[in-house]
């Protein structure tokens, strides 16, 4: 989604040894290339044009489909017996015909045979990762058909003919995990993902820990330091390096702080170095370290047999010691991470306590190499071969669109054949199949937007009207905390009023450029086993077979006098009970739960659950609300679900605050509990984050006007209830946040 906003590539100074002499940080201001890094957009921008969403294939000239998963930067090898094992035919496998390919571009490789191979031949390339929001794991594919190889350019590395002599580089460490999320933090700034690495007070100092090895004890470091300030006076932050106060920075407001500041390389240590951060500004004083980075000055030295490392532009005679054997060397220069070029001729000296390998490079401009030894190339893993499903076939045609994990495709497989016998044309898009013609195998949310889009556009007509989303969401799509279910799927965030959200309905929102009303029904069953998800498809099929009786439960919270004043039972009666009540619903039992009629919390959670457990059919709730409960009187909350008796199952239409933060990390939200609960409810409506009273007014007028339309499903409800508000105010951000949590398709009657 968003790059880290220190690049590597676009800040890293390069420096060297010249015969022994160092010279300064200043020498050097070229743009140095970052070896193997992508961009982090995966799919072109999309803003509601037709032309907006194709198909993104790899290799497709050459029928790519052998998958090959990369997560980090280095030299590979995929051996013919792999290659067989994963499903290729022996007689195809001509070494001048085994193609690569990455995205868009084909890769260059080197082959041991350009003829029909044996169990003894290889392909050798240079993988890179994907710097992205959703995975940090690149894919490539392989082909056997379709013209012949890209094969690696040759360079030669001879060192007889001189050059300047370089043994050492500027080499950099990172600290920059994902260990704070914090979503209401500069709620509309897109430009931050939200996750931070540190907190920084006043009250107690922050260290943090890299570790560095090799340097230069001479001259000077660098450190690169973002942070945003957390409160809105003016920071002072003081930095200590393994005990000694080394920086003060001083800036002001909840705003971003970038600093480039050099120091003596003597704080430094080989070996661990402890970075203390305080805030000195006292009593409020506040911020947020997003990443620091320190450049240093490295001996040019192998680390286990393998190094890159950026170079200089001139004629460089480049000596990098620490190896443990003096043959089978790969050298390659990686500035372009498809177009790795090989270099020969390299030579090496030294004995056996520590080889050092020789090559020249003539650039005009800074380079980025790879060096290995033959035992140290990567072994390649997760090979698969694919079949694709040709979702980018255009006499495709379907109402309903099922996106799901595979290994959640049982249950799956189980509505749609529901929705498919209560007349819907139903198509199963199975996780990894969207992400292999979408995206080029590479997990990313914008590549569910770019697969529905194309439906939308591109297959036959009738469009498609229904998506369902089948899986729990996270905010930590790489898994940093250890906190993610086993299956998940991904979550497209965006800016609110309050809170930086969870967002499905921007999925959807494909046709006209800046509209934020959804053109398709969008719904998130947020299941992570195959267990949570049957349990959900025996509800929706029973309640469609045995739907419960116009009774209807309304909840509403204590009228707020704080300004601006909230009265939520005049919403209630007003915005919701009208339509019912022309339609011959009935209000269960003598009275609605209205807090404001009866102000006992007890009473009102014994009247919703008799409700629930009576069967009714739908129940409403206007009033403040969290993300596990309903009203600070705390009347209702996910504890009680679970004691729940009901077997049949109500529509829940929540108009409240953060009841449908799914994707919380801390706390499972009432309209997941309510769904995914053996009892509970078969549907919910719910915003994912903080709400606007008079927004939640609107959608819940359009939704009930609609629902008593026993023509229409619940997914057109809701899209009458975000159209309603659209024509009053077509940028609120409820109609990106209020979503459904169930099948979208549900036949509400």
């Amino acid at each position: 989604m968003l790059t880290r906003l220190i690049n590597p590539a676009r800040h890293l100074l390069v420096f060297c040894l010249l015969a022994g002499f160092g010279l300064s940080q200043d020498a050097f201001s070229q743009y140095v290339p970052s070896g193997g890094e992508f961009s982090s957009q995966v799919v072109p921008s999309m803003n509601g044009a037709a032309t907006d969403f194709s198909p993104h294939r790899s290799g497709l000239s050459a029928l790519a489909d052998l998958r090959i998963p990369i997560g980090s930067a280095a030299v590979y090898r995929i051996t013919q017996p792999q290659l067989v094992t994963s499903g290729i035919d022996s007689n195809q496998l001509m070494g001048d015909h085994i193609r690569l390919f990455c995205r868009t571009q084909e890769v260059a490789v080197q082959v041991s045979n350009s003829g029909l191979w044996t169990t003894n031949d290889s392909l050798m390339f240079y993988g890179a990762p994907h710097p992205g929001y959703y995975t940090t794991t690149n894919v490539y594919w392989l082909g056997v058909s379709g013209g012949s190889r890209l094969a690696m350019p040759i360079l030669d590395g001879a060192t007889n003919s001189g050059g300047i002599r370089v043994t050492s580089y500027w080499a950099r460490v990172t600290y920059a995990p994902d260990l704070l999320w914090r979503d209401f933090y500069r709620p509309w700034d897109d430009t931050i993902d939200h996750w931070f690495a540190a907190l920084v007070t006043h009250t107690a100092d922050t260290p943090t820990v890299v570790t560095l090895d090799d340097r230069i004890a001479a001259g000077n470091a660098t450190l690169n330091l973002l942070m945003y300030g957390l409160t809105s006076g003016s920071h002072t932050t003081r930095v200590y390096i393994n005990g000694n106060s080394v920086f003060s920075f001083a800036y002001t407001g909840a705003e971003r702080f970038s600093t480039s500041s050099q120091f003596s390389v003597s704080f430094l240590l080989n070996g661990a170095n402890t970075f203390t951060f305080r805030q000195t500004n006292a009593p409020l004083d506040s911020a947020y370290v997003t990443e620091y980075s320190v450049d240093y000055l490295r001996s040019l030295k192998a680390r286990n047999d393998t190094l890159n490392f950026n170079g200089l532009a001139g004629t460089n005679l480049y000596q990098i010691s620490g190896f443990s054997t003096n043959m089978g060397f790969r050298v390659l220069d990686v500035s372009d991470p498809v177009m790795p070029q090989l270099f020969t001729n390299w030579s090496v000296t030294g004995g056996p306590a520590s080889f050092v390998l020789n090559f020249r490079s003539v650039s005009t401009i800074p380079r980025r190499y790879c060096v290995s030894t033959d035992a140290r190339i990567g072994a390649v893993s997760g090979l698969r071969r694919y079949f694709f499903r040709d979702l980018a076939t255009t006499n495709n045609q379907a109402d309903y669109l099922m996106v799901t994990p595979y290994d959640l495709r049982r249950p799956a497989y189980d509505l749609l054949k529901h929705r498919q016998t209560n007349g819907l044309a139903v198509k199963a898009v199975p996780l990894d199949d969207l992400y292999n013609e979408f995206s080029y195998g590479i997990v990313d949310a914008a590549a569910i937007k770019q697969f529905i889009g194309y439906a939308y556009y591109q297959w036959k007509k009738p469009a498609p009207r229904f998506v369902c989303l089948v899986g729990e969401g996270t905010p930590d799509p790489r898994n940093g905390l250890g906190l993610n279910s086993v299956l998940t799927l991904p979550v497209h965030y965006g800016p609110s009023s309050f809170n930086w959200c969870a967002q499905d309905n921007w999925y959807t929102c494909v046709d006209k450029p800046d509209d934020w009303l959804p053109d398709l029904s969008i719904g998130r069953i947020p299941v992570s086993t195959t267990t949570e998800l049957a349990r959900v498809v025996v509800k929706i099929k029973s309640f469609e077979t045995n739907t419960p009786p116009p009774e209807v439960l309304l909840v509403a919270d204590k009228t707020d006098t704080n300004p601006p004043p909230l009265n939520f039972k005049t919403a209630s009666e007003s915005l919701i009970w009208p339509p019912l009540d022309r339609s011959g619903y009935y209000i269960f039992g003598p009275q609605t739960v209205y807090y404001d009629d009866d102000p006992n919390p007890q009473t009102l959670r014994f009247n919703i659950k008799s409700a629930i457990n009576t069967g009714v059919h739908l129940v409403t709730y206007f009033g403040h609300g969290a993300a596990d409960l309903w009203s600070a009187q705390n009347f209702w909350n996910t504890n009680d679900i679970p004691g729940l008796t009901n077997s049949r199952y109500p529509i829940v239409a929540i108009f409240s605050c953060k009841n449908g933060a799914y994707d919380d990390l801390s706390i499972k939200c009432l309209a997941e509990v309510f769904v995914k609960d053996t009892h509970g409810a078969v549907a919910c409506v719910a915003p994912t984050v903080l709400s606007v009273q008079e927004y939640a007014e609107k959608i819940a007028q359009g939704f009930m006007g609609e629902f008593t339309n026993q023509t229409t499903r619940l997914g057109d409800s809701m899209n009458a209830g975000l159209l309603n508000l659209w024509h009053w105010n077509d940028t609120a951000y409820e109609l990106m946040c209020y979503e459904i949590f169930g099948d979208p398709a549900l036949e509400k009657y």
